[in-house]
């Protein structure tokens, strides 16, 4: 029997090194005793589409952002264009504009005034009217009013002329000596123009030839400047004397 006749022994199933063991499927391995958990699958849109299953749908719309159901719309109409009239700012018409402008103010100078009559009406002065100026200064002012037969050319013709008006009934009568009035005759001396005036009328009714002067004298006269609102007349507020000057003057 030669050597190549001598079989050798059998010495199983070479196997490399590091190669894994194979596994008998009737023994019993880890993974039989202890199931790991199933990994969690992530369904994207287009395999839930392509699956159509019921649970994958559900899986897509979870991982979706949750969209709030919308709100019915209200039944009622808009009031848009009501509320914006509402909150407009309405046009002031034109007597409030008016009203808003600033009123001008007025000026006027009252006078000449004899001191008492200046006291008095600024004690009665009302409040929209303010006192500016109160000024004084002495001048010749009329005091009276005389009721004359005019100067004659002599004292005796003076004399005449008064004899024919007692005749007539005039007892109130003298004769100027000297002075302004000089052979005047004075028929009457009255505080105001216009009852001086009245008896020159009668006067003159029985045939005599009469005049008004004024009495004159130096005295104190005052000036009050006042200031006001409107296109009313001072006289519409105060009690002016008699013969009292209102010029308008600019204001200060």
């Amino acid at each position: 029997m030669s050597e190549m006749d001598i079989l050798p022994p059998e010495i199983g199933k070479l196997r490399l090194r590091n190669e894994p063991t194979a596994v008998d499927p009737s023994e019993p391995t880890l993974a039989d005793v202890s199931p790991e958990a199933e990994d969690p699958q992530v369904v994207t849109e287009a395999d839930a589409q392509a699956r159509g299953s019921s649970d994958t749908d559900q899986r897509v719309v979870a991982d979706l952002d949750p969209v709030e159901p919308e709100k019915p719309l209200n039944s009622q109409p808009v009031e848009s264009e009501a509320s914006a009239q509402d909150l407009a700012v309405p046009t002031p018409e034109p007597s409030a504009v008016l009203e808003n402008v600033e009123p001008i103010p007025r000026c006027a100078r009252i006078g000449p005034l004899k001191p008492e009559q200046a006291d008095d009406l600024i004690r009665a002065l009302p409040a929209h009217l303010q006192l500016l100026a109160d000024t004084s200064s002495e001048q010749r002012v009329a005091t009276g009013y005389y009721v004359l037969v005019p100067p004659l050319p002599s004292r005796a013709e003076g004399l005449a002329k008064l004899n024919e008006l007692r005749e007539a009934g005039f007892r109130d009568v003298w004769l100027f000596r000297g002075g302004e009035f000089r052979n005047a005759i004075s028929l009457g001396l009255y505080s105001n123009a216009a009852g001086a005036q009245r008896h020159a009328r009668d006067v003159a009714r029985k045939g005599f030839e009469v005049e008004v002067r004024d009495k004159t004298s130096v005295s104190e006269r005052r000036w009050l400047l006042l200031q006001y609102f409107g296109e009313a007349r001072l006289n519409e507020f105060l009690p002016l004397p008699e013969s009292t000057d209102v010029e308008a003057q600019p204001c200060p």
